[in-house]
């Protein structure tokens, strides 16, 4: 089912806030655009200043694997989430490739999948 809650916009990847986190170059149409923070659907990563310092240097690996992707042109569905701090999480997709960014990171063990 269609959520009618739900945007596609096209945008470029800034940057790599941690494992989960991306800042967008958000195309809004009508030659508007605007960076947000979004996370990635369907995914957690670890945490970058939480838990042990193992646990925190698996979050700046998964971090610095994401930002593999910065500067890559991406197109993104976005959704209002309460469950993560109210923020947008976006489904989003690599032009390039047609690849999901929570399948890569997924297949690359430095996230793990939750149920949306």
């Amino acid at each position: 089912m269609t959520d009618p809650h739900a945007y596609r916009y096209r945008g470029i990847l800034v940057r790599a806030v941690d494992g989960d986190t991306i800042i967008v170059h958000l195309d809004m149409g009508l030659r508007v655009y605007t960076e947000v923070s979004l996370r990635i659907a369907g995914i957690n990563a670890p945490e970058l200043f939480r838990g042990t310092p193992e646990d925190r240097a698996k979050g700046a690996e998964a971090r610095d694997f994401l930002a593999r992707y910065e500067d890559k042109h991406v197109t993104l569905v976005t959704h209002k989430d309460r469950q993560s701090f109210n923020r947008y999480v976006a489904d989003i997709t690599l032009d390039e490739t047609g690849e999901g960014l929570d399948d890569l990171m997924v297949m690359a063990g430095h996230a793990v999948r939750v149920a949306a």
